[in-house]
Order: structure tokens, then sequence, then C-alpha cells
């Protein structure tokens, strides 16, 4: 066991037989030292560059590794092999160095990491490194694969100081000087770890960019490397709903707000990161749904103390209709409030229906050429969180808040053709894959279900440990994300690279069905490894 004390002395005690094995020697106040896996050389990081490694059994230094002049944090991590060190980087980044040979691998630099480094930690596979911050941050990297940025964790409210890895690789755990810990989950479906109840999530239509409600903000991220591109500050609510116009130029988010003061919806310009407008709504109580017209031209909104749906158009912010189909323009009571609010909104592909689904458990549709109420016959026994239209437009999935069940539509005839059933709580969001062949949907019952619509049938089901209240599909990336009461998590559903990335781990031999069951059971068997190229 090593220990450096505050004047910068260092103790080394043979914990066996409790006795020091090493006279005190100064190696500098401030400095950091870890024993290799190996524990026969000891690592000494001081503030001003150099590295020394100091061999165990015969009590002397051996070799320096020089960093930089200036004065720097002293954090160090070795992984579990012995081979690599990971120190900070005078540039505010992460010097890697082959340790064995005593060279310098490479620098893990960012424009968001700074002078940011105040922690680091190697997973117990050596796959993943961690890194804490003055900034509160908490960074996860891909060391497996060119150390690419995975995750920026925010939950901390101060410098991170500490970052530990659990043995079996499963929890990362952070400690900050504001005497919080953190425990984020490793298991590959994190995307951000800021608790943030109510967040909502959209994919741009136009490339992969993933937008994100956190706390009053909404943060902009690039898929799938989950980097963070941008944040757009909010008006201190919570964000009810976000949506893209299909073009990705635009970004629309909707305030919550208490049953006497009104909704807001702010506009945004994407590439250029500015608020061009802010639309005073006029409705009352949280704004849960937002919907773009496909051509962009027209922004619908909705609220759930109020019975209306209103129309604008985002070029200059004014009102081009409101659609009274139940109960007029009056503001709702929380107790009318469970039987006429709005709860959801969704264009057809053609842009030419607006459906709306009420408290009430009817789905109004609308002729947006006329703006005028098309139909009012399709029903069901509880409220409509949840409304997709296909691809195709001749079917509209809604989802149940009392029964729980999905229900397709049948356009054409205006009746339900199948019932899907699998979730036991509310549905709170559906999403269509551009094909048209998969149905994703989100629920209280704190899972998520993947539905093939070629034959109504369930094909796998996500699980989070929290209510999951809106989802989005990646489908170029094959990546479902998922917000809600929780921090927002991520799932490759792609059978063969969630295949690749287990096989290319494996040392014994390939995966066999029982063995695909109880590493990934939420996803059908497909193959095994054998033949895959990512093997390792």
């Amino acid at each position: 066991m090593a220990g450096i004390s505050g004047g910068g002395k260092l103790r080394v005690w043979d914990v066996v037989h409790r006795r020091l094995i090493a006279a005190p020697f100064h190696v500098g106040e401030g400095s950091h030292a870890a024993f290799t896996p190996d524990a026969r050389t000891l690592v000494i990081a001081s503030p001003y560059g150099a590295v020394r490694l100091w061999d165990v059994r015969h009590r002397r230094f051996t070799r320096s590794l020089t960093r930089h002049t200036a004065k720097l944090n002293t954090a160090l991590a070795i992984s579990r092999d012995g081979r690599t060190l990971a120190l900070p980087a005078e540039n505010g980044g992460v010097q890697l160095w082959d340790l064995p040979r005593r060279r310098r691998l490479n620098t893990i630099t960012g424009d968001d990491l700074g002078r940011a480094v105040a922690a680091l930690a190697f997973s117990p596979d050596g796959n993943l490194l961690a890194a804490g911050g003055y900034d509160s941050h908490v960074r996860i990297w891909d060391h497996a694969a060119g150390d690419r940025l995975l995750a920026d964790l925010t939950g901390h409210i101060a410098q991170v100081s500490s970052v530990e890895f659990s043995p079996d690789g499963a929890t990362l755990a952070s400690a900050g000087t504001d005497h919080v810990v953190q425990l984020w989950n490793m298991r590959g479906n994190f995307l951000n770890g800021r608790f943030s109840p109510g967040v909502t999530v959209a994919f741009s239509p136009a490339r992969s960019l993933l937008a994100v409600a956190e706390y009053s903000d909404v943060v902009l991220y690039s898929m799938p490397a989950r980097r963070r591109v941008a944040t757009f500050p909010g008006p201190g609510l919570i964000p009810m709903a976000v949506a893209f116009s299909r073009d990705g130029t635009l970004l629309a988010v909707a305030s919550g707000a208490e049953p006497d003061r009104y909704g807001t919806v702010r506009l945004w310009d994407v590439s250029h990161q500015k608020l061009l407008k802010t639309i005073a709504t006029h409705h009352h109580g949280a704004m849960n749904a937002i919907a773009f017209s496909p051509d962009g031209r027209t922004l619908a909104t909705s609220a759930i103390y109020d019975p209306t749906v209103r129309l604008w158009n985002p070029a200059d912010g004014s009102l081009r209709a409101t659609l009274k189909g139940n109960g007029g323009d009056l503001a709702l009571t929380r107790a009318t409030a469970l039987t006429q609010g709005v709860q959801s909104l969704a264009y057809s592909p053609d842009g030419r229906t607006l459906a709306a689904g009420s408290f009430d458990g009817i789905v109004r549709l609308w002729d947006t050429r006329r703006n005028a109420l098309a139909d009012d016959r399709l029903s069901q026994r509880s409220g409509v969180p949840a409304l997709a239209f296909s691809p195709d437009g001749r079917t509209l999935a809604t989802g149940g808040s009392g029964d729980t069940l999905i229900r397709l539509y049948d356009l054409a005839t205006r009746k339900v053709s199948t019932t899907l059933s699998a979730h036991t709580a509310q549905i709170n969001d559906l999403v269509y894959s551009p094909d048209g062949a998969t149905l994703i949907s989100a629920s209280d019952d704190k899972t998520v279900r993947v539905w093939n619509m070629r034959d109504k049938t369930l094909l796998a089901g996500l699980t989070a440990d929290h209510k999951i209240v809106a989802v989005a599909y990646d489908a170029q990336n094959r990546t479902v994300v998922a917000t809600g009461i929780g921090p927002p998590l991520v799932w490759n559903i792609d059978p063969r690279r969630v295949a690749e990335q287990i096989c290319g781990r494996l040392t014994g031999p390939d995966l066999t069905p029982e063995g695909w069951k109880n590493l990934i059971p939420q996803l059908p068997y497909e193959r095994s490894c054998d033949g895959l190229t990512n093997r390792g």
C-alpha cells in the first residue's frame, strides 16, 4: 500500500506483515500514485510534469516520463492489463502512454474538454476510459474503438474529484465536491445521466441529430457518437415537447405551464443555433404535443388544459387557425381536462390530415385544407396519449391510457384492423420506422416494445428502470432512444450489430441460442458468432 502525505512525502507499506518497506521520501505536494496490476511498479505523477516509475522490489526509481512543464492535475489511471497509462494533458485532454515501452501513444482532445480533467479510471476490461472534470462533467470514451467519445454525463453541479468502475464494469461511481456520489449504468444504453423528469426527445429527419429535453434546456446530440453539439436554453420551465421540421432546419420547443399561465413555443434555427422567435400560444397549461406539417409551413400545438388545437405560421409566428372540436375554446379545469383536453397530435404523411387524440378517448381527424373536422368516429375506452401515422398514410396507430392497447385503424374504413397487446400501463409514445416495417411503443410500465408491422408480432422488449415518456428512432443506425422519469437511454436493435459486439469479446465457443438468451434476452436469436468479422 502506498500513501502520500499532505507535505508530499510517499510511504510504502507491506500490508501483510504490517510494516513500512520504504523510508518516507519526498515526491511533491499534490502528487498521486498508483500500482501497476502486477504490483511491481509504482507510478507517481507530480503536478509539475514528471511521471516517475518506482521499482517496488529494488526500492528505487527506474525511469521518468515527461509530460509538460505547466502545473496540472495529477490524476492517473492504469489499465487492468498494465499496458496503458492515462494522464491529464497540458491542453486539457488526456494523454495515453504505452507503459511497458515507456512511450506516448496519443492524446484525446476535444473542444468541449478545456482544462477539465480531474479524475481518471479504466473499466475492468480496459475498453472504456472515464474522466471526471472540473466542469462537473463525467466523460466516457471507447478506448477499444480508437478513443471515441461515447457519452458526456451531467449530474454533478461542481468538480468531479473521483471516478471508479465496479469490479464487473457494470457501474461507474463518480464523486464530486458537491458532496454527491452518482452511480451510472455502464451496460451500453446510457446517453446522458442527468435526472430530468418529464423529458422528451426527437430525431432530426434530415440528419442524425437528437434533441433531448434536460431540465429547462434542450440539448442537441450528434448520433451515433452521442456527442453533445449544442444547448438551447429554455425559459425556465421544463420542455414538454420538441419537434423538428422535416428538413431539419427548425426545432420547436414547447414549454410547460401552470393552468393559469399560457404555454410558449420557442423556434430555433438548428444550423446557427439561434432563437428565431417565441410564440405565446394562449394555450392554458402544459403544452404536451406539437407537430410540424410535412411541408414545414404549419406548426400545430395543444395543451392538456385547453380543448383546442392551434395552427401557427413558423415563418412569422402568426396564428393561422384555431380548431375547436371538443368543447370550444374555454380553458378547462383539472377535472374537465380529464375528459376534454387534447393529449396528442400527428400529421398524415401527405399533410392533408391532422389527428388529435383527447382524454375523452376520441381521435378527431381534421382536414387541413379547410381547417374543418373531417371525422370523429375513431374512439376508444380511454384517453389517447399517443398517435402515429404509418408512412404510407393508410394506418393510424393509437396508444391507450386505461386499457394499455395499441390500436391500428384502417383509415379507409375508419375501423380497427388490429390490436397489439404487451404493455401493462399507459402507452405514452408511438413511432414508425420510415419504411413502415417497425412500430416502436413506449410506456409507463418501464418498457419500450418493438413491433413487426408485417405480421403484427412483437420483435423485442427493451426494459428500463423508470417510466418511459417519449421515444425516438434513428433508422440509419437502428437506434432507439427513450426518455422519461430518469436519464435518457439508448439501445441498438440491429441483432447482427449486437451479436458482433458480444462475439468480439468472446474467448470460448460461438454464441449459442442459450448464451444469446442469457446475454440479450430482449432480442430474438438470429445467428451464431461463426463468420462475424468483428470476432476478437
